[in-house]
Formats: structure tokens, C-alpha cells, sequence
């Protein structure tokens, strides 16, 4: 990641697991596929889509906040105008961890699935209603996969309501 970010000096990369609480211990179920599809939380039907990504093992990783990363950051964080989460059904519990910071925010672009991807995880439409609540709306909605009988995968811009 920091590699890769190397051409652009304005950003930088922060390894961390992030979810809505600070020092707890998850496993970290890690897949094949370059680790694409690893999360905390187990596949449900996400492989009827892809059925050759699969887990090819476990770590333990323990747990910050969105709200803690920035702090370490310090003021340059509260620069930022967007937030995008890839964090495989996580999306809700990063979002719990952002704190105030998701009230400075304009855009928050993610990646959710209409049915339940992976056991526990949330929803395309439990983290439209959490941001509705927070004054987003969907700006945009594009369908990347999608298998008859199972649901899709999306990409979503939100964009708080003015």
C-alpha cells in the first residue's frame, strides 16, 4: 500500500483493522485472490459468486477507530472531505468508529452487497439507513456483480444532504 502510494505525496497509508472499538481481538480470516476478500467476518453467499476466492487462513488482529487513526494524524485530518471504505462488511462498524469526523465529511464512497455477503456483516441497506441518519444520500449507485438467485455487489457514493 505504501508503494503504491507512492506518487502522491499527499496521502499516506495506515495499516490498521478498523472497527467501532478499541483493543478488541478479532480473527482476521485471510483469502487467496492477492487477500482481496479478507475480513472479519466468515463468508455467507459471497461465494456463490466467487466461488474460487476462498480463506486461506486466519490471523488475530486487534481493533482501533476511525476517530483514533485521525487523532495520531493530528489537524491535517480534519482536511478531509471524503472517506472510501473497500473493508468487506465492515462498512458499519467503521462508520460507528468515526465519530465526529463523519459529520465533517462530504462523500463517503464504499462497497456493499444487497444480501448478506458474508455471516453478520451488513448490508447495502443497513448502511444507507445508518448514513441517512447521519444526512447522506445516495449520489450514485453502480452495479459491479450480480448472480441471478443470490443479490449484488454495488459501488455507492453518498453525498451529505446540504
Amino acid at each position: 500500500m505504501t508503494k503504491n502510494l507512492g506518487g502522491y505525496p499527499k496521502q499516506s497509508a495506515v495499516n490498521a483493522l478498523l472497527t467501532d472499538a478499541e483493543g478488541q481481538t478479532y480473527d482476521f480470516h485471510v483469502s487467496n485472490h492477492s487477500g482481496v476478500s479478507s475480513s472479519i467476518f466468515d463468508f455467507q453467499d459471497r461465494n456463490k459468486l466467487w466461488p474460487d476466492i476462498v480463506f486461506t487462513g486466519t490471523i488475530q488482529l486487534r481493533s482501533t477507530t476511525l476517530t483514533a487513526v485521525l487523532e495520531k494524524l493530528g489537524p491535517s485530518a480534519s482536511k478531509f472531505d471524503a472517506l472510501v471504505l473497500d473493508v468487506q462488511g465492515a462498512e458499519l462498524l467503521v462508520l460507528k468508529g468515526a465519530g465526529a469526523f463523519l459529520d465533517k465529511v462530504r462523500y463517503v464512497k464504499l462497497e456493499a452487497s444487497d444480501f448478506e455477503a458474508y455471516r453478520g456483516a451488513c448490508t447495502l441497506e443497513a448502511v444507507s439507513a445508518a448514513l441517512a441518519e447521519r444526512g447522506f444520500l445516495v449520489r450514485r449507485k453502480d452495479r459491479f456483480a450480480e448472480k441471478e438467485g443470490v443479490g449484488a455487489y454495488y459501488d455507492v457514493l453518498y453525498e451529505r444532504h446540504a
